[in-house]
């Protein structure tokens, strides 16, 4: 198989050093989501299940949103620099389509999360009514309500679809290994169904692997970092 090999612009010298940087916080963005989702604590969809679990663990719960929260908007960088540098031609337009879709997505996610994760926070620390608490929990997950908890419901299955979409594109510039785009596929599917907890970290490896190698391809064929 051959790999195609854009002309694009390299970094030489200084820009090395920022170069390497800025791809080792990149790479972050899936490492951090998917690590937030391994250290999530499982809740029930019930409110009032979940407020009455989560006491025990309501540090725990509202690290894991937040280090999601972050993971994704680190992975909204880290595609349209992909898109950037690995699709200069075939495959450009579902590209941009997949990115965009995938970086709405993560950036509603990332705000569903950490609003989720406050109000658990809030509602169940000392001094708060239970009832008062439970009372805000559910309000703001009523569609009429705050909007960012509804989100996060259609924030998943579009910013699936958009990296599905993008890992097509890259298939079809054929600028990686083919096991990179598959891998990325494969590793959607995966943390969807696994959804939480330490099985999440086999999600987290076979990302770490399949968007670090892209990355670095992206790097070598023309600084992968924004300037």
């Amino acid at each position: 198989m051959t790999i195609t090999s854009p002309s694009l612009p390299t970094r030489t010298g200084a820009g090395r050093g920022r170069l390497l940087a800025g791809g080792l916080l990149l790479i972050a963005g899936p490492i951090l989501f998917n690590l937030g989702y391994a250290l999530h604590p499982t809740l029930p969809e019930n409110v009032t299940a979940a407020l009455d679990q989560v006491g025990d663990v309501r540090e725990r719960h509202a690290a894991a949103k937040v280090i999601v929260a972050v993971g994704g908007l680190l992975m909204i960088a880290l595609v349209l620099t992909l898109r950037r540098y690995l699709v200069p031609g075939p495959g450009r337009t579902l590209a941009t389509v997949g990115a965009t879709l995938a970086a709405v997505g993560l950036a509603f996610n990332s705000l569903s999360q950490v609003t989720h994760g406050y109000l658990l926070f809030w509602a169940t620390a000392p001094g708060v009514e239970p009832a008062a608490g439970l009372a805000v929990v559910e309000a703001a997950q009523r569609t009429e309500a705050l909007v960012t908890l509804p989100v996060s419901f259609w924030s998943v299955p579009m910013f699936a679809l958009g990296l599905v979409l993008f890992a097509a594109s890259l298939w079809r510039a054929n600028t990686v290994p083919r096991w990179v785009p598959v891998a990325m596929v494969l590793a959607g599917f995966a943390s969807g169904a696994i959804a939480t907890g330490p099985a999440m970290l086999a999600v987290l490896a076979v990302d770490a692997a399949a968007y670090g190698t892209a990355l670095v391809i992206a790097s070598r064929r023309g600084g992968a970092v924004a300037q």
